[in-house]
């Protein structure tokens, strides 16, 4: 995703999760270039503890995009599926 959809999705959540979600720090990535895709530039990259009613809020926002999430080290990142 580019930087404008990244942060457009970022508002969503917010917006969907309101108070149920607490996160401590929020960043746009550069993604790796393991992809040629130019639309999949950026990822997102959030500090926070997703429990079973926040991933119930979240993964509506990443089926309507086209998106995926992975946890590693207590932050979850949220990036673009690649049709490569």
């Amino acid at each position: 995703m580019n930087k404008s959809e990244a942060l457009a999705v970022l508002h969503e959540i917010f917006e969907t999760c309101n108070e149920s979600l607490i996160i401590n720090c929020v960043s746009l990535d550069p993604k790796p270039k393991v992809s040629k895709d130019p639309d999949c530039a950026y990822l997102i990259r959030m500090k926070c503890d997703l429990d079973s009613n926040s991933r119930s809020y979240v993964q509506p926002i990443l089926d309507k995009h086209k998106l995926a999430m992975k946890e590693e080290n207590g932050h979850v990142i949220i990036y673009a599926i690649s049709a490569d």
